[in-house]
Formats: C-alpha cells, sequence, structure tokens
C-alpha cells in the first residue's frame, strides 16, 4: 500500500500539497518539515508509525523534501511531531547537539526496521 502512496507524492512533482491547518470535508491536514528522512525504509517507518496514532488516516512523504503531510480528524501538530522525533524524525529546527545525534541513531534504526519490513 505505502508504494502507491510515495508514487503519487512523486507524481505531484512541482505541485505542493496545501500546508498546515488546510480543512477538507471535515478533514485536518498537517505539513511537518522534517530531518533525517534518507529512504524509502525510513518513509514507510514514518507512515507506519503516524497511522497507529488515533484520528491519522493518510501520511505523506516528500523523500528528497523531507515533508511530511498528515491527514484525519483532530490532529494536534504538536502531538505528530512529539511522535516523529521519538522515531528519530525530529520538525527540522526543533533539536540540536546530543539530541540531535540521538534523533539521527534513532532514524538509522528506524530505516533499517521500515526496509525490513515486508507489509
Amino acid at each position: 500500500m505505502w508504494g502507491i502512496v510515495f508514487q503519487r507524492v512523486i507524481n505531484v512533482g512541482d505541485k505542493r500539497l496545501p500546508n498546515a491547518h488546510e480543512k477538507k470535508e471535515n478533514k485536518m491536514r498537517e505539513t511537518l518539515n522534517v530531518e533525517n528522512i534518507k529512504c524509502a525504509g525510513c518513509a514507510k517507518t514514518i507512515e507506519n508509525g503516524l497511522l497507529k496514532i488515533e484520528n491519522v488516516t493518510q501520511v505523506f512523504i516528500e523523500i528528497e523534501d523531507g515533508i511530511v503531510t498528515v491527514e484525519g480528524d483532530n490532529l494536534s501538530k504538536m502531538d505528530l511531531a512529539a511522535h516523529l522525533l521519538k522515531l528519530g524524525y525530529p520538525e527540522k529546527g526543533s533539536v540540536e547537539g546530543l539530541q540531535s545525534v540521538k534523533a539521527k541513531a534513532t532514524s538509522f534504526v528506524s530505516c533499517a526496521i521500515g526496509r525490513m519490513d515486508k507489509s
């Protein structure tokens, strides 16, 4: 399933998905610029992690630009950012020093798990 979502985002090309807080048919869309997204394994980990959050219905990821767009009901950008940080993908500019190193190391592990995950 995730391959289709990524293909759709890649086909968007220069067109960007609308930014944060856009409402669409009772749904919210939050967009976050995150660090450490390197490949489809990272993207799969992010997608799987965010889809476990209640009310998240779709996740779109632009790997090259580090943009994660999440759709769902009653989304909290702060909660999404905290969840991404736990996965090793902090919002750009939100961590420094040792916290940044820890996030990068966590993202390498998350990436490997995402690559091995067959679902």
